[in-house]
């Protein structure tokens, strides 16, 4: 339940309930620290005697917001508006200490069990969310949990505080307010910082590589197009899958470089199979939203298509719904401008998550990537069979290519070639493999 909360003209918090009586609660005095004395000594207190505790630690979820806002003042009031709510809904033998601004922690001893730590969590946090109006501003003050078990997580007092603040951190901007700290959560935490460092690193020592994957048509057999994949290479030689990496990279920005990177080595590839005089009709890139908010894209993007010699009708960048979905001014403009200088664009995945058919029609695009999960089941399921053919036809009737991912066996591609599909791609047709090997196979096919 939402609860309302006032700050008295005695410097009194006074909460409102729901019949309208009101209860001045005191504030108490609230100590800085690190930890702080108290609550290590109920740490250690239930150390002890071997007694099982959790010490959770709390914040107001918008503090910094809040004094960059009204001010420091309105903070310290805050706080104490904050304390004394909870102090009216805790035991006497739960103590709340503070430990830096808008941080908070208290010790629960005896808690053994996960629905006795949400019960005493979630009457904190009911009791302590809410509306409240402070020196005369009303504002609402949401509360969030961290904890860490004691013993079973540590049963050092600083390690604890670690502990619980991580938990803390990796609520995030998620919908619940209280988290458990979990080693699986700090181990896959620390993998992405040493992740992060390894793709600087990579970047630095060109250790990031290309593959490609050639697209066949269907009726012809003949290569159409490359689609270009990045992979990360440790310095002893094995390679990093895609998938551990380019999430990380889109979260915290490093697409924008790695991305740059890949545009002009796949101009720079495509112009030397084209000098060895082997026929590749374009490269196609996958292209992330955080790379389409970039402003420098088009630029850097016709930068390297004339330092290869090439023209820009030579790429086809490979979006994702959710790049339509997000409908941002900056994005349409690139789309846009790319579609405008002549690079092709194809819609990647098409078929999964919100897919729409409306911005097939209103949306810049030449080429429609039908989904994997798809000709997966085709000729099993024939209401599969149905859908696939009539996304064919969409296509062709739109004046758009389609090209079929995941073509695993020869009966997909023979469903494939009876429905009239223009393009073909997976690894019954070719793997993903590194610019030596596609050019051998470029060569058997320009010798056949």
């Amino acid at each position: 339940m939402s609860r309302e909360h006032k700050i008295s003209q005695d410097g009194k918090v006074v909460h409102l309930d729901p019949r309208g009586a009101t209860s001045p609660q005191p504030t108490g005095p609230v100590t800085d620290g690190e930890l702080g004395t108290t609550l290590c000594r109920e740490l250690l207190a239930a150390r002890s005697v071997g007694q099982s505790a959790q010490l959770l630690v709390f914040r107001i979820s918008n503090f910094e917001l809040l004094v960059d806002t009204f001010g420091q003042d309105f903070g310290s009031t805050a706080e104490a508006a904050l304390l004394a709510q909870l102090r009216g809904l805790l035991r006497r033998r739960e103590p709340v200490q503070r430990i830096q601004p808008g941080e908070f922690g208290i010790v629960g001893r005896g808690i053994r069990s996960e629905p006795a730590l949400k019960a005493m969590t979630d009457r904190m946090i009911e009791g302590g969310t809410g509306h409240y109006e402070i020196d005369g501003v009303p504002c609402r003050l949401k509360l969030e949990i961290g904890a860490a078990a004691c013993p079973a997580d540590s049963d050092e007092p600083e390690e604890l505080l670690h502990f619980a603040r991580f938990a803390l951190r990796e609520l995030g901007d998620g919908p619940d307010s209280c988290r458990s700290f979990s080693r699986d959560d700090l181990a896959r935490r620390k993998a992405m910082f040493r992740m992060e460092a390894e793709m600087e690193k990579a970047l630095e020592e060109r250790r990031f590589v290309l593959q490609y994957q050639p697209q066949f048509s269907v009726s012809s057999g003949a290569v159409t197009g490359m689609e270009a994949l990045v992979r990360l290479q440790r310095s002893d030689g094995s390679r990093i899958a895609p998938n551990e990496f380019i999430p990380l990279a889109e979260d915290n920005g490093f697409i924008i470089r790695l991305g740059y990177w890949i545009i002009g080595e796949a101009c720079q590839q495509l112009a030397r199979w084209r000098r060895a005089g082997l026929a590749v009709p374009r490269i196609s890139l996958n292209v992330s939203p955080r790379q389409l908010q970039d402003p420098d894209l088009v630029t850097v993007t016709e930068a390297a298509v004339a330092d290869a010699g090439l023209l820009m009708s030579d790429l086809e960048f490979e979006i994702t719904e959710r790049c339509m979905l997000e409908e941002s001014q900056r994005v349409n403009d690139t789309l846009a401008s790319l579609r405008h200088a002549g690079v092709r664009l194809a819609i990647d995945d098409f078929g999964t998550g919100y897919s729409s058919f409306a911005y097939l029609a209103w949306q810049p695009l030449d080429m429609v990537k039908l989904d994997r999960s798809f000709l997966a089941r085709v000729g099993t399921d024939h209401r599969t069979d149905a859908v696939v053919q009539g996304m064919v036809a969409m296509a062709q009737e739109l004046g758009l290519g389609l090209v079929a991912e995941g073509v695993e066996n020869e009966q997909q591609a023979e469903f494939l070639r009876r429905i009239g599909c223009d393009v073909a791609q997976g690894f019954a047709l070719a793997h993903p493999q590194d610019p030596e090997a596609i050019t051998q196979l470029l060569i058997a096919a320009a010798c056949a």
